[in-house]
């Protein structure tokens, strides 16, 4: 995973919307809506619309890719933007 994506994911660890997300990852809400729209087809995080807002979350799979990235169990490979967890 990139480091923006990874970015994203980690700013809405706790839950938030579009533009906080945008906010803590520092960059723009299209941007987290485009990350996040790759990181929910790929099983990462979920989101629901609150009337005119949408809130995301992360599932269980990606909370526990944040937690081994913590822990450290997250390798790098290839280029320097590119990660893996190792299982």
């Amino acid at each position: 995973m990139g480091q923006g994506r990874a970015a994203v994911l980690q700013a809405l660890e706790d839950g938030g919307t579009t533009s906080e997300a945008a906010r803590r990852a520092g960059v723009t809400s299209a941007t987290v809506s485009e990350h996040v729209r790759i990181l929910r087809e790929a099983g990462l995080t979920a989101s629901v619309r609150d009337r005119n807002t949408m809130l995301h979350v992360p599932t269980p799979l990606g909370l526990s890719l944040l937690t081994a990235n913590r822990s450290g169990e997250v390798r790098r490979r290839g280029t320097e933007s590119e990660e893996a967890v190792v299982c």
